[in-house]
Formats: C-alpha cells, structure tokens, sequence
C-alpha cells in the first residue's frame, strides 16, 4: 500500500477500517475518488438508479444488520434526492453515513456545476452535517462521522467534499486506532432499582419495547427481563420479533387492553410519540404510572443494554399473582380468532390479510 492517498482513498479506508462492508451509490463525477478508493479497500459497491434508492438502501441496510449504511451521491441533485432518507433514517435512528460530492472549493459562489451549500439543507434532517476542507483531515472527520452515527441515539450524519478536497493528498494513517462507539451514560442503580420495585409491585404491568432495544443490540436483555419478570410484551418499530408472535407473554392484539388497563407500564427504547398518543389517556389509563427508559430523553436515560440486563435481574423470579396474563390471552386469542374470516377467504382478488397468512405460513 502506498504511503499517502487521496481523500476518497482515505475515507474509503476509514469506512473499511470502521467495518463497513456496502457502499450504495449512483456513479457521478463529483464522487469518483470515493468509488475508486472503496475498490481498492474491497467495500462492495452497489451501483442504483437514482440517489433516493441509494440513500434508502443504506437506511434499509443498517437496519438489518445494525451497521452504519454508507451511501455516496453527487453534488447537489444528487444530495437532495437523498433528504427524504435521511429523514426517514433520523426518526427511525437507523445509523447512516451519507457522503455528498460538492463544486471545488476554488469557484465557490461562481455557478460551479450542480453549486449548492447542501449542509444548510440537510443539517435539520442529521445529527451532524459537515464539509470537508483538508485532505489531511478526512480519514478522521470519515472515522468520527460513523462513530457518531452508531453513538448514542443513533442515527444519520452527512459530510460532503468539494472534490478538489476530493484528489487532494495526505498521508495514509496507521491501523492503530479502533472504533468505540459511545453506548451512553450508565445507568443510576436508585432509578433501576426504583423501577424494579414498581414493577415487582405491580398488579398489571406491561412492557413497550421499542427501536432502541434493537440498536442498543439489547433484544437478550428484554427477553430476560420479560420472561424472568413474567411481563406482557408490546413492541413498537424495530422491537418486533424479539418475542415470536406465539410466545405466551407477546401481545399485539390486546395491545390497546394490555396498555389502558395496566397500573404500570415500562416503556423501553420507545419514544412517547404520537403511537403511543405521547404518554396520555386514552392510550394509557388516568392511574396509570409510567416508567420511561431510553438512551436520552427520558426520565431514566441511560445505556439501555446495562439498564435492561440490571433491570431483568431485579425482576427475575416475579409471579403473575392474579389473572391479568389469563386476561391479556383471552383478548388476543378472541381477536386472532376474528382474523379468521379475512386470513382464510377464498376471495378473488385474494385478500391482503390471506396474502400475509400464506406467506408467513410458507416461511
């Protein structure tokens, strides 16, 4: 390997080095040195049609596997056609790294091919937006936006490069340095074991889980909190799948019983937005209390994998002492059985809720 690089080679190897594996992309001019250097570090590249697909791809694909999704899209057109991603990608925490081309630095202002200050546009839309001005800087500023971006509340970062910045050269760094992302403050042991004993407590509790659990990659915590605490389990986003919809203690159609008739409800990794009517009646009862942990922006806000796995130690060995589980399966099983009629008619058109019955029972 040589010695120095260009900027693309450079955030190429920054990427590679943060174990990133994809690169979505629509080939344009202003980002070659980008394409070029994730060729030469083996980041597959995944050439699409439009930037929106790109964008959306890098979204989807952090979603899967909880990697950050890196896409690459030219200067101007290019980048806007990547908001609506991002967008997407900061309501749903999905860490994304979306790398924009820019005109060069040196005709700023002179009506440069495709001219325009994407960081004023899509600074609302990511956690942190930038622009490249060094060559010497961009395997850090590279390094540093993904780590952001898989930090904390996850979510999208942008940094675009005029791409004279782009073939500028700097030295290649050494393989010394290794991502560490930061997972959030740690938990205060009073909030956990205060949360513990309101649901140790409690005649009707519920567990939300949300989005959070998922990127926190804290899904054997919540299993453990709820099968140790023998807690009913609602999910939101992300969550789903952390109980199989057969388990005894998942909950999808008693969803609206389970969360206006509980006493307590913990609400985990779940923002108290609009699905959840931000924490209000009707959704939850008037007495309801609620216990909300998340990585910020909570009450208790904290890393959620140390807080869950605390919190299901508490729990461990709770007993459901009356009929609120017996209660919450009656309901789900009565509206499973309504399903019925639409999962298995002969209608033609086949019915959409048939569709999913087969398929799922294929899979």
């Amino acid at each position: 390997m040589a010695d120095s690089g260009n900027a693309g080679e450079l955030v190429a190897l920054a990427l590679k080095r943060a174990g990133v594996s994809h690169l979505f992309t629509l080939n344009g001019g202003h980002i070659w040195p980008i394409l070029t250097g994730a060729t030469e570090h083996g980041i597959r590249i995944i050439d699409v049609r439009h930037e929106q697909s790109a964008a959306f791809a890098a979204e989807g694909w952090s979603k899967v596997t909880r990697e950050c999704g890196v896409a690459a899209v030219t200067a101007g057109p290019g980048v806007t056609n990547s908001a609506t991603a991002l967008a997407q990608a900061l309501a749903n925490d999905s860490p994304m790294f979306l790398i924009g081309g820019r005109a060069p630095v040196a005709r700023w202002g002179m009506g440069s091919l495709q001219e325009m200050d994407h960081v004023e546009v899509v600074r609302s839309l990511t956690r942190k937006a930038l622009t490249l001005t060094s060559a010497d800087d961009a395997y850090a500023a590279a390094a540093e936006c993904v780590r952001m971006a898989l930090s904390r509340r996850t979510g999208p970062v942008f940094m675009d490069i005029p791409i004279d910045v782009f073939f500028g050269a700097a030295d290649l760094p050494e393989a010394t340095e290794h991502l560490t992302v930061d997972p959030g403050r740690p938990p205060d042991p009073r909030q956990i074991a205060d949360a513990a004993r309101q649901i140790r407590d409690a005649e009707r509790p519920v567990v939300v889980a949300g989005g959070g659990v998922w990127w926190a990659h804290a899904e054997d915590e919540l299993r453990a909190l709820v099968q140790g605490g023998q807690l009913p389990l609602v999910v939101n986003g992300m969550a789903r799948g952390m109980l199989p919809p057969s388990h005894p203690l998942f909950f999808s159609r008693a969803r609206s019983q389970a969360l206006r008739e509980a006493d307590v409800v913990a609400v985990i990794g779940a923002r108290l937005d609009f699905r959840l009517n931000f924490g209000q009646p009707p959704v939850f009862g008037d007495q309801t209390r609620l216990i909300h942990i998340d990585v910020d922006r909570a009450p208790i806000a904290c890393r959620l994998k140390t807080a869950l796995g605390e919190l299901a130690s508490s729990v461990n060995g709770r007993r459901d002492a009356g009929t609120w589980l017996q209660t919450l399966r009656a309901t789900e099983i009565a509206a499973r059985g309504r399903d019925e009629a639409m999962t298995k008619s002969d209608s033609v058109p086949i019915h959409p809720a048939r569709l999913v019955a087969e398929v799922d029972r294929f899979a």
